[in-house]
């Protein structure tokens, strides 16, 4: 879903327009005086019921679908608002493409959950014998390169990378793009924005990239400087990928994955 002009419902809510409301939306979540919580270094905002940003999230979350919205130049929208908009509504899952959309995906369903945490943990069990880098779930977010801020579905960076930010860049969006990825797709997810998302990564520095596609059912193998490689398979086969030099000695077996 995108940020189109047509009108939609929000709780019995009719004629409702997004191209009127992005701004009253972005301007309401990031302006809203921050308060912090006990014991938490981060300051969190806590916005009012009736706030459109609330509205926003409740028609994701009915809908079950990915919304993209145009941010206007106007608002400007800081790296520092964006990363307060976040904190500020942490149980939501937002991106910020490069070229300013302001991107609000569903939760996760059921079976979805089961694979990403399978593929963190295989990854994790990997990166605990090796201790070659640090594994990150779905719920970090990357500034990458080009200033896009996104959250892979499960994402490693190589320990000396991780070693040369500063404290406070760990603590916040790590300002770096991850040397592995994976990208799974749910149900709600487009294939065409995955393989987009595939190839800025790419653009912006991971070294190899795995978009599962248990729907087609197929995968996706990211490299630099070379074409996309594409496997299809039967469900009841899924292949074996390997880590290659980027995650020497890790083996993902997709069958486990994919049989939630």
């Amino acid at each position: 879903m995108s940020a189109a002009t047509e009108p939609v419902e929000i709780q019995g809510q009719s004629d409702f327009n997004f191209s009127s409301f992005v701004l009253a939306c972005v301007r309401s979540a990031i302006s809203h005086p921050f308060k912090k919580r006990d014991n938490h270094p981060v300051e969190y905002g806590v916005l009012p019921q009736k706030s459109p940003i609330i509205k926003l999230i409740q028609l994701v979350y009915t809908a079950m679908d990915t919304l993209t919205l145009n941010v206007p130049p106007t608002v400007g929208l800081t790296d520092e608002q964006f990363y307060q908009l976040c904190v500020a509504n942490e149980q939501w899952r937002l991106e910020l493409t490069a070229d300013g959309e302001l991107i609000i995906m569903p939760p996760t369903g059921g079976e979805s959950g089961i694979s990403n945490a399978d593929l963190t943990t295989d990854l994790t069990l990997w990166n605990r014998q090796t201790r070659l880098g640090k594994v990150f779930d779905s719920s970090t977010e990357f500034r990458l390169p080009n200033n896009a801020k996104r959250c892979p579905n499960v994402s490693w960076v190589i320990l000396q990378r991780w070693e040369a930010l500063s404290p406070e860049q760990r603590r916040r969006f790590p300002p770096l793009c991850p040397d592995f990825v994976i990208e799974l797709r749910s149900e709600s997810d487009s294939l065409k924005d995955l393989r987009a998302k595939m190839l800025e990564y790419r653009d912006n520095g991971a070294r190899l990239g795995w978009l599962i596609d248990p729907q087609t059912p197929l995968v996706e193998i990211y490299r630099p400087t070379v074409d996309v490689e594409q496997i299809n398979f039967s469900i009841d086969e899924p292949p074996t990928l390997s880590g290659e030099d980027v995650l020497p000695g890790f083996v993902l077996d997709l069958t486990v994955i994919l049989n939630p």
